[in-house]
């Protein structure tokens, strides 16, 4: 509380006393909001979940205070931001904290063909499901997926009564669902690229990035993901007017608990400006991905005889093949812009234990009535897919949509008023099969948000 109020008065000084250097374009940028959500399912809840002591709709006023400082020069562009977003329940006093957001960026031109850029940041969402600014979605794996736990007769299972089964391993068993976005979600990123301009219509770059996402209770996986990739783009206007060709070439890793994904990939792809007002974007590509998974198995000492049994540590590994692709249009007018998108990936989803086939389907657009009014729309659907023993331990199944509709109002360049509604709903799936669509244990949940900041 303490920070949020030292922050929260700086930005007030700096607001009143602004310091820039104009050599260097150096700038410091104070910011203050306030929010008032009503929110009809504030932890997700189903039918079926328990949430004792807690009230599932409530009002949330979120205090928002930051510094943002720019700095260019003829070389070096580089951006720091610092915020906290008090978030303060009417009715459920005891879920009141504070989320934190450190975010820090540059870009430098050692050369006028070569440049380098990093970013790296820290934030801390003490709960993941409540956004401040749209598109409220729900983020992927913060969801009613079922706690899972191991299977009878296997180390913090229940007591040693049942069937080990045919021999093979097996999947954790799920037990009633339970939202776990009530659990805060600590992000830690970074990133490193080099771009090199080859020739006047030729240029390459290399890039790595970092993502760790980490829990404050043991019931949830930690995740840690890398990513290193080089590309080439090359101008094909000489036989193709306003388009651009590229390949690229990657390796990724994801690291869970019980197990780790080892990912090569490659693609190519376009871009076209079909006019002034119309650009097309164009990926396609295939992966390779190896799989290695550490569980448990319960051997019976006394064959045919289930029990008693030896447990052992069992390492299984898995190879697949699949594809990987993505289009784009946008559209950018004077008082209309758009765009619609469709991607799919490979990507780790924080919170499910796993690493996922991932396929997005976006929508957003905004249409300036006046210069000062204009009318905002977001709508998704993603789906995160992956069969136990493929990519993760467990099956996994996971659908979110949503719909955002507002409208944003500029009294200035610095203060501006904006309301909206938010439609949010997830199903989630989690079986002990090798498939989540073969029999698995289904829970949904939707939810309703109006906002005003």
């Amino acid at each position: 509380m303490l920070m949020m109020l030292f922050i929260l008065i700086i930005a007030v000084i700096l607001s009143v006393f602004p310091r820039s250097a104009d050599a260097n374009e150096l700038c410091i940028t104070p910011s203050a909001s306030v929010q008032q959500q009503y929110n009809s399912n504030i932890l997700l809840n189903t039918d079926d979940v328990l949430t004792t002591g807690f009230t599932e709709s409530d009002f949330i006023t979120i205090v928002s205070a930051g510094v943002e400082m720019n700095n260019r020069t003829e070389r070096l562009d580089s951006n720091v931001i610092a915020r906290l977003d008090r978030i303060e329940y009417l009715e459920n006093r005891d879920m009141s904290d504070t989320d934190h957001l450190y975010r820090g960026r540059f870009r430098y031109r050692v050369t006028p063909l070569l440049a380098v850029s990093g970013r790296a940041g820290y934030q801390k969402r003490t709960n993941p499901a409540i956004d401040y600014g749209m598109p409220f979605q729900i983020p992927p794996g913060t969801i009613i997926l079922p706690p899972l736990v191991p299977p009878p007769g296997t180390p913090g299972g229940g007591p040693g009564t049942g069937t080990p089964g045919d021999g093979q391993p097996q999947p954790p068993k799920a037990e009633g669902p339970l939202p776990v976005i009530n659990v805060p979600r600590n992000t830690v990123s970074g990133a490193f690229s080099m771009d090199l301009q080859v020739t006047e219509k030729a240029s390459t770059s290399v890039a790595y990035s970092y993502d760790r996402n980490y829990y404050s209770d043991e019931r949830y996986t930690d995740d840690e993901a890398h990513d290193m990739r080089a590309g080439l783009e090359y101008d094909l206007g000489q036989h193709l007017p306003l388009t651009k060709g590229r390949i690229h070439v990657g390796y990724s890793a994801f690291d869970f608990e019980s197990s780790q994904d080892n990912t090569v990939y490659g693609g190519i792809g376009f871009s076209r400006a079909l006019n002034e007002l119309w650009t097309v974007y164009v990926d396609g590509g295939i992966r390779h991905t190896s799989t290695e998974l550490w569980t448990t198995e319960c051997v019976p000492l006394n064959p045919p005889d289930a029990l008693p049994c030896k447990v052992v540590r069992k390492t299984l590994t898995d190879d697949n093949w699949d594809w990987l692709g993505g289009i784009s249009m946008s559209y950018g007018g004077e008082y209309f812009t758009t765009s619609v998108s469709y991607n799919r990936s490979f990507a780790a989803a924080s919170g499910l234990s796993g690493a996922t086939v991932r396929d997005s389907l976006a929508v957003s657009g905004q249409y300036r009535f006046t210069r000062t009014l204009s009318a905002i729309l977001t709508t998704g659907y993603y789906s995160y897919r992956s069969d136990a023993f493929a990519s993760s331990v467990y099956a996994i199944e996971q659908e979110n949509l949503f719909i955002n509709p507002g409208v944003r109002y500029e009294f200035s360049r610095d203060v501006a008023l904006e309301a909206s509604y938010g439609y949010a709903w997830v199903t989630s799936c989690s079986s002990s099969g090798s498939s989540a669509r073969a029999g698995c244990d289904e829970a949904d949940a939707d939810r309703h948000l109006v906002s005003v900041r």
